[in-house]
């Protein structure tokens, strides 16, 4: 069991917990620093998920505080060690150099670890495209991603993805798409 909350009293107050074999134990909480950040504070998590009963195991969508302006991401922490998987900016694996922008507004994380995300990327402007990546053995790869052809359907291409992808304990990613 993993869940994020409020501390009445504290502002911002917001914390992620998860049920270890040890009992309750924080994971974060807002103003403390987050790992792969560049010294930035969590600000809130969301979306979280939780890989099995006290494995203590989750992955959330986190923001960020940088100087006054949100930075959003995904973490993992598998085996007690909290790490990024993707943070907006970051070049988007498996594209031709474009980078996170806003996302994830859900993950799913597997027993073994393996953390498979929705998100989108900016491709020059404003335009934005949406993806499905897979976070395997600390190595980021792309999925699926919109206008990318879709295999088995004749040629037609990928135009959005359902909001939650899932994901078996081979690290098998599946997901609705639309063509």
């Amino acid at each position: 069991m993993a869940f994020g909350g409020g501390v009445e009293g504290q502002s911002p107050g917001t914390g992620v917990w998860a049920m270890t074999d040890l009992g309750l134990e924080l994971i974060l909480f807002a103003g403390d620093d987050a790992p792969g950040a560049d010294g930035a504070d969590w600000r809130s998590a969301l979306a979280l998920t939780h890989n099995g009963p006290q494995s203590g195991d989750v992955a959330f969508q986190g923001i960020l505080e940088i100087d006054n302006d949100p930075d959003s991401g995904v973490w993992s922490r598998s085996g007690g060690a909290l790490g990024v998987c993707i943070r907006q900016g970051f070049p988007a694996a498996g594209t031709p150099g474009h980078p996170h922008s806003t996302f994830f507004s859900h993950t799913v994380q597997n027993t073994s670890g393996d953390v498979a995300m929705r998100g989108f990327t900016l491709t020059g402007g404003m335009v934005s495209r949406s993806g499905i990546w897979r976070l395997s053995d600390g190595v980021v790869d792309l999925v699926a991603y919109s206008d990318q052809t879709a295999a088995g359907t004749n040629g037609g291409v990928f135009s959005q993805f359902s909001r939650l992808p899932l994901m078996n304990a081979s690290g098998d990613v599946t997901f609705g798409g639309r063509l």
